[in-house]
């Protein structure tokens, strides 16, 4: 027992000895420091920036001190860019200063990077509304009776009034339609379109209906042709066709026909036969399964030509 304790009693001094030394010897290493931005005005964003989290510097120091910080975390500093007097919409050049905490670090040298090229920009916002993407690949035999709504439908885009115009819509995470049916209400996380810009709010509340889903024909939909002018007469072979949609199973049951309208544009065709895909026009929640024929003939009669 006493072995051990002398052996734990020379690791202590050891370690006291050599701290001692570490604490005395002075010696020169590279390190990084954090950076930090200050005299940036109100009202005025870096965001859009090369901004480094931290900046590398060389300095003079006791080996303890160097050895705390790789190790322990030890802070020795930081490096600072000073913005005050820069204006909105201005491109700025200012160098990179640091603060050798409490008088630890000597001949401090920053090595990169020593300077800063900065654009500061104005924090603006606009009104857009939310996109509610749906899941990819949901269950076969279930469905959404509309598309998911957002509350509010609308949130600030914010950031840099360089990045707002042209930024689109911000989205939230995709609605997964699981196995359940009837009111559906989550919190979602809202993006913006571009990753300089943020949204107030972060999260919204997305509300959404599932049903069972199901499928119909509708048999001998007419044919409807669209014309630009009118000078030309045209005909549509055959004049009618059937649709197989899919939707919510209670709709579809009770759906009219005139709820499926078919369509053929023919106003840019000039005289003569064509061969088109109809235009499909179906109620809300509902999509096209198959179209029978998939295409007709349309023959025009007559001059396309405006005058």
């Amino acid at each position: 027992m006493n072995r051990h304790l002398l052996k734990i009693c020379c690791l202590a001094v050891s370690i006291l000895l050599w701290v001692q030394v570490a604490a005395d010897r002075q010696v020169t290493r590279e390190v990084e420091v954090p950076l930090r931005v200050t005299g940036l005005a109100r009202g005025c964003t870096l965001a859009g920036n090369l901004v480094p989290d931290t900046v590398r510097i060389r300095a003079g120091g006791s080996k303890l001190n160097f050895f705390l910080n790789r190790y322990f975390g030890r802070d020795l500093g930081e490096a600072f860019v000073d913005l005050s007097g820069a204006e909105p919409g201005s491109v700025v050049q200012r160098d990179v200063s640091v603060d050798g905490r409490r008088g630890e670090l000597v001949d401090i040298l920053v090595t990169a990077p020593k300077r800063l090229e900065l654009y500061v920009d104005r924090v603006d916002s606009v009104t857009v509304p939310v996109e509610v993407p749906v899941a990819d690949s949901p269950p076969a035999d279930r469905v959404l009776t509309a598309a998911p709504v957002a509350s509010p439908a609308a949130v600030q885009l914010v950031g840099p009034s360089r990045f707002l115009p042209g930024a689109g819509r911000p989205r939230t995470d995709p609605v997964a339609i699981g196995r359940g049916t009837g009111r559906l209400e989550i919190m979602r996380t809202v993006h913006a379109p571009r990753p300089q810009l943020w949204t107030v709010p972060r999260e919204v509340r997305v509300t959404a209906v599932v049903a069972e889903a199901g499928h119909r024909v509708f048999e001998r939909i007419p044919l409807v042709p669209r014309l630009d002018s009118g000078s030309l007469r045209v005909e549509v072979f055959p004049p009618v066709a059937d649709v197989e949609i899919r939707g919510p199973a209670a709709d579809l049951a009770a759906m009219a026909d005139e709820a499926v309208a078919l369509t053929v544009a023919a106003g840019n065709f000039g005289p003569g036969a064509h061969t088109v895909r109809p235009d499909v026009r179906l109620p809300a929640a509902c999509s096209l399964v198959a179209l029978s024929p998939p295409e007709v003939m349309i023959v025009v009669v007559g001059d396309a030509r405006r005058p």
